[in-house]
């Protein structure tokens, strides 16, 4: 009942953002009186805290967690060049860690007030059994109205666990069940959209495929190395309000995880009391120095898939197999 009610809110707010996007013109204004006395602090900082706590199912988890992120960008004189840095931490439900580390450079083209990236992330997971570890690489092109991100993940070093658990049933004849866990590597492309930006509430959507995969290792003497593959889409849609608050909501459907949802609230704190060197002026609409200074939207979790083999062949029994 809980996972049917948090998908038809998920639902809704699709449905929400997406009945706007018709009837809601990019430059309509909605203009509230009392909240005259906050116009001045809606400009984007270059620098920003952001607390945030998800709820749901995600891709190869199902524990909500919490996160930190500190997010640090200076422009480069006045190239138009901004450097930034975003680290990232989470804790998860059921006390497990997870780790973001990105570096990243965005370029304002003046020409079209368009916005280009490229990040590059280490990313790490303390799992029940290990801890994994990624590297990632993204693009980015951020715009008034559309953009367009594709981000890459490659699991590193000990990706696999062996078997931890084999159990041995002889009620029937011989059946052999084993348990174990891998890190998926794979690539996501994501396309979004601004459709309403009112005085103080903006609302975007975005959608896009993802292609996950990994490989259970070779176990000696009992199974061989298993491929699994997941093939879908994801659904974003965010209302923010100001440049503080904001309320996501993720759907995903694939070949290998099914459906999966996810509610996010978050808050960001902007600041820039911290400059390294001399405040470049950045001449942009507001909507672009947004894109700017904005966290990297990516996959932040490294795709773990656990899976369960049997087998009723007996010979696994003997040392000599091979399967």
């Amino acid at each position: 009942m809980l996972k049917t009610i948090f998908r038809l809110n998920i639902l809704a707010l699709v449905g929400f953002c997406g009945l706007l996007i018709a009837c809601t013109p990019l430059e309509g204004s909605l203009q509230m009186p009392f909240l005259e006395g906050w116009k001045d602090v809606q400009n984007p900082g270059s620098k920003s805290i952001l607390f945030s706590h998800t709820e749901g199912k995600g891709l190869g988890y199902s524990q909500g967690y919490s996160s930190l992120d500190l997010f640090l960008a200076q422009p480069v004189c006045d190239s138009q060049l901004i450097p930034f840095v975003d680290l990232r931490g989470h804790v998860f439900n059921h006390g497990r860690f997870a780790t973001n580390a990105g570096l990243g450079l965005r370029w304002l083209n003046s020409c079209d007030n368009r916005v280009w990236g490229i990040n590059f992330f280490y990313d790490s997971l303390l799992s029940a059994r290990r801890p994994y570890h990624q590297v990632s690489f993204g693009l980015e092109t951020l715009g008034e109205t559309w953009d367009l991100r594709v981000n890459g993940y490659l699991p590193i070093g000990r990706k696999k666990t062996p078997i931890y658990t084999l159990d041995y049933d002889f009620s029937s004849g011989f059946l052999a069940k084993a348990r174990e866990q891998f890190a998926m590597g794979g690539i996501d492309v994501e396309l979004g959209r601004r459709f309403c930006k009112m005085q103080y509430f903006d609302l975007y959507a975005a959608l896009g495929p993802y292609f996950y995969f990994g490989r259970s290792q070779k176990t000696e003497n009992a199974f061989r190395a298993t491929r699994k593959d997941a093939i879908g889409g994801r659904l974003r849609a965010s209302a923010a309000f100001l440049t503080y608050f904001e309320l996501e909501g993720v759907a995903s459907y694939d070949s290998r995880f099914n459906w999966t949802g996810q509610a996010t609230l978050s808050l960001n704190i902007p600041f820039d009391w911290i400059c390294f060197w001399n405040q470049a002026k950045i001449c942009a609409p507001d909507r672009v120095k947004e894109k700017l200074f904005q966290p990297v939207k990516r996959n932040e979790i490294i795709v773990v898939d656990r899976i369960q083999r049997s087998s009723s062949n007996p010979a696994i029994l003997d040392p000599e197999f091979e399967p």
